[in-house]
């Protein structure tokens, strides 16, 4: 980058606005404008919007957008909208100090605008500072906005220069494409309420126009759901809600510095207003789709909602929800990767969430999303990486990402190896572990006391046999023997430690004697069961409603252990698949869910779109479905 990291201002505060102007002279047609911002940004020309977000990056490789935005006039004004998030206790931001950089490019490569202290910058009047409201732990601050206000005027000054001494990348995947206004229907008119239906599960930025009668706060909420005939935008400690304070008169905006998932817009008022509009710019990836003729309407009917979750769940990486958190983890990036494959053509958006993953510096285990310096960690996340690592291999053939990402696995193999005592992968007591595996009984918040379990285990176990098929790829040859010995062992001590020769089944751990479909389907698949278990293990993780069943986020493992125990589960498979997701193509669904409950699961925020459920692409691939 030719320009300098520039901010408004020395000083440096947490929720924060400012805009940059610049004003070009060129007889090009068109301006390339690359740019590196903390925390986001959304580009005007001559007040119009030209280009927005930024990649979610770490500050150690900040990423360059390149923006090729159309002009036609000789002298125009550019205005950069910047945010600075500036708070390290959200798991989607990783801290840094606060800044902007870019350069201007006529259509012959010739620079003909930087960054640096003699841009022109203000603190924004309009986007209110250090409001501090919180929309999720996840997401971020709340806008608030005074509409009196102008967007762009001000008092500008020089900025001030920012020491960032980093090396720049390019962006890794695609930018996203901001569609025309999504159609909606208004279904609930009140005195001092408006509530808009988009019909569809949807993701972009919220954009309003109206007449307001008096200057008057406007509170306008999203969500996913109705709830008692409005949207129940507070939920515990999140708060799905942004405020505006309108002028007397017409009022508009469009709020480019969230995206927000969504079906449903609400408006609530004081005084008289007269709706122009109220709906979404869909924000949406340039996916390249494959098109397929499944020749069953239901199961084409669940595929297609399967591919437009996925699309609803990828924007800047691999996201598990559009709507709570827009946050990216392994677990849930395994199934959505194995998914992509097989849905779209594209494959660059897979390499750049796999990047955010192995560039993770959280020492011994992954940080649980990406990128973040929040410092909560899963443990069985980090193993899911190695499964996942491996899947992707398979898939793509790509030694180069592999490579890539080889270090980062090895840190991981050592720090389970090294967490191991009598035999046993031990559970991690650290107060920034969470020990979770799916949403459960016993299995969301494992009790610590156990000092080690059942999943802990298969899991490292099967972590091994891929890690060993990674070293195999890459050469690696050196931990062949060792991992060999781990895997042996493991498999002998979790037999012997959670096998109730009775039942002929495998428990949870010593304090939750319970079984589990998680944990059974598990020891099929990690080759601690035998084959003279099988028939007892799939005999009662098909029909044993007494044992803590399996959410939809693990279907993937309940039924690849069925397939492994008998090809001949297939039909058994489809008909669960047909089940399960039509009840909630029933429902109303859209999207599928988080878990089969809904929205009234996790009190009431159970997501509605959530990309790891999209699992049923895999079977219908892989019983020769999709034509």
């Amino acid at each position: 980058m030719l320009g300098k990291w520039i901010y408004y201002s020395n000083e440096v505060k947490k929720d924060t606005y400012s805009v940059y102007k610049v004003s070009i002279k060129t007889k090009s047609k068109f301006i390339t404008l690359k740019i590196s911002a903390d925390t986001n940004y959304c580009v005007y020309l001559n007040k119009k919007i030209a280009g927005f977000g930024q990649y979610a990056c770490y500050p150690y490789c900040p990423t360059v957008d390149t923006i090729k935005i159309k002009i036609n006039r000789e002298i125009n004004d550019i205005f950069i909208v910047l945010y600075y998030l500036g708070d390290k206790n959200f798991s989607t931001y990783y801290l840094d100090k606060p800044g902007i950089v870019f350069d201007i490019f006529d259509e012959d490569n010739n620079l003909i605008g930087k960054s640096d202290e003699e841009t022109l910058s203000m603190e924004s009047k309009f986007y209110i500072n250090g409001k501090c409201s919180i929309i999720t732990p996840q997401l971020g601050y709340r806008n608030f906005i005074d509409g009196r206000e102008d967007l762009f005027s001000g008092d500008y000054h020089k900025s001030v220069l920012v020491n960032k001494n980093v090396n720049f990348v390019d962006r890794p995947n695609k930018k996203l494409v901001l569609r025309k206004m999504a159609d909606y229907e208004i279904v609930k008119k009140e005195k001092n309420l408006i509530i808009v239906d988009l019909k569809k599960e949807s993701t972009g930025f919220i954009t309003f126009k109206l007449n307001s009668s008096t200057e008057q706060n406007l509170i306008i909420s999203f969500g996913e759901h109705l709830k008692d005939g409005t949207i129940r935008k507070i939920i515990e400690n999140r708060n799905f809600s942004f405020e505006y304070f309108a002028k007397k008169g017409m009022n508009s905006h469009v709020f480019s510095l969230r995206r927000c998932g969504l079906r449903y817009i609400q408006i609530e008022f004081k005084d008289e207003i007269d709706l122009k509009y109220l709906s979404i710019l869909p924000t949406e990836y340039p996916f390249k789709k494959k098109i397929y003729n499944l020749g069953s309407e239901i199961h084409q009917k669940i595929f297609n909602t399967c591919v437009y979750t996925l699309e609803c769940c990828y924007h800047e990486h691999f996201e598990d929800c559009p709507w709570r958190e827009q946050a990216l983890y392994v677990l849930d990036s395994y199934n959505q990767l194995s998914c992509h494959f097989i849905a779209f053509k594209n494959r660059e958006q897979i390499k750049s969430s796999l990047a955010l993953i192995y560039n993770d510096k959280r020492e011994k285990l992954l940080s649980i999303t990406y990128p973040s310096s929040f410092k909560l960690a899963i443990p069985s996340f980090s193993l899911f990486f190695f499964i996942e690592m491996e899947d992707y291999y398979k898939r793509s053939k790509d030694k180069v990402t592999l490579v890539n990402s080889y270090n980062k696995l090895l840190e991981l193999y050592v720090t389970f190896k090294d967490n191991m005592s009598n035999g046993l992968e031990n559970e991690f007591l650290d107060d920034n572990v969470w020990n979770f595996y799916e949403w459960e009984s016993g299995l969301d918040y494992p009790l610590i006391e156990a000092k080690t379990d059942l999943i802990i285990n298969e899991l490292f176990i099967i972590a091994l046999m891929s890690f060993k098929n990674i070293c195999k790829w890459l050469n690696k040859i050196e931990y062949t023997d060792e991992i060999n010995s781990l895997i042996k062992v493991l498999r002998k001590n979790t037999r012997k430690t959670f096998f109730n020769k009775n039942d002929r089944l495998f428990f949870m751990s010593n304090i939750d004697r319970r079984y589990s479909v998680l944990g059974n389907s598990l020891a099929i698949l990690s080759k601690v069961a035998n084959k003279k278990d099988f028939k007892n293990i799939e005999n009662n993780i098909k029909n044993n409603k007494d044992l803590v069943q399996t959410t939809l986020s693990m279907k993937r493992f309940y039924y690849d252990a069925l397939l492994m125990i008998d090809k001949n589960n297939k039909d058994y498979i489809l008909n669960d698949i047909e089940k399960t997701y039509s009840f909630m193509l029933n429902d109303g669904a859209t999207t599928f869910y988080e878990t089969i409950k809904g929205d009234k699961d996790f009190n009431n925020a159970g997501s509605l779109c959530h990309g790891w459920s999209a699992i049923p692409i895999l079977y219908y691939k892989k019983f020769g479905m999709l034509k």
